[in-house]
């Protein structure tokens, strides 16, 4: 019978103390693992997470316990804490999250910020029209939508999965009716033009994988992590070939890029004869975003 790790009889602190030190043998980071406890109980209690650090007077039910210490054998199995609680957050939005679709990482809010301030740069009020590439869990477009009401966009996904769950994602935040998604590999077949095209895709070069850390390698899907090429930079590469296939002329594109990619990035992006050619760097201080214009044609 397996032992249970937590008691009514232990303080929350004890039991943070427990948590945190099981997370550690497993193999995550200690300040992870303090993020993750503040990130559980919030789930579990529904206090905010400023609440929790500021030392809230938590009391567990029986039945929390019970769930906490499930959440624990499963980070033990090195499942991301994001498919365990079925939910994460961008962007300050909720969103649903499930085992088999990629999970939104923060750094992907620098791209949805750069998109912003370029649309409303580029296009102010009117109606825009744009396309993104690999939905995923819908964090890019429902994200955008929510933060552009003249925005209406066409998403793509080769996995099924993905495309039902930024449907609930979008239906969830209410901009389901601005939001249209397509099962499609070959994006530039879609047969029409759009003001912009913003895309995660992946990116990471296969060489890279056996250093991945587990929750990654072993549980997010790998169509959304490897990029095609020895160099990860395939997808750019179809971007340079097809994107005039898709985006009217001075019309936006933006796309993320891996850690030590802006550079390469930038010079494809610039031997393509696109326009105002521009990187941007996340919090971190990494270049994360790469922009361009399509050049209009004299």
């Amino acid at each position: 019978m397996k032992k249970v790790r937590f008691n009514r009889e232990q303080s929350f602190e004890t039991v943070k103390k427990l948590v945190c030190e099981n997370l550690v043998s497993f193999g995550i980071e200690a300040e992870e693992a303090a993020a993750e406890f503040d990130i559980m109980i919030e789930f579990l209690t529904g206090l905010r997470r400023s609440q929790i650090m500021l030392g809230a007077n938590v009391e567990l039910s029986e039945e929390q316990l019970v769930q906490l210490d499930s959440f624990v054998d499963k980070r033990e199995q090195r499942i991301p804490i994001q498919y365990i609680l079925e939910e994460t957050y961008f962007m300050g939005l909720r969103l649903k999250v499930r085992q088999g679709v990629f999970i939104p990482r923060p750094d992907t809010e620098t791209l949805v910020e750069v998109s912003l301030a370029k649309l409303k740069q580029l296009y102010g009020h009117e109606k825009i029209w744009m396309l993104e590439i690999g939905s995923g869990s819908g964090a890019i477009p429902v994200s955008l939508l929510k933060n552009l009401p003249n925005l209406r966009a066409v998403s793509l996904d080769v996995n099924k999965l993905a495309l039902a769950l930024s449907r609930e994602n979008a239906v969830l935040h209410e901009v389901d009716w601005r939001l249209e998604l397509v099962h499609e590999s070959e994006w530039w077949k879609i047969g029409r033009k759009f003001q912009a095209l913003i895309t995660n895709p992946p990116y990471i070069p296969r060489h890279q994988q056996a250093t991945l850390q587990p929750e990654v390698g072993l549980h997010e899907p790998e169509l959304a992590l490897f990029g095609t090429d020895d160099d990860g930079l395939g997808f750019y590469r179809q971007i340079c070939t097809h994107a005039e296939d898709v985006v009217m002329a001075g019309g936006l594109i933006a796309v993320e890029v891996g850690d030590d990619q802006g550079e390469p990035v930038r010079e494809l992006f610039c031997n393509a004869g696109f326009a105002a050619v521009q990187t941007h760097k996340d919090l971190n201080g990494i270049v994360r975003v790469v922009s361009a214009l399509i050049a209009t044609r004299e």
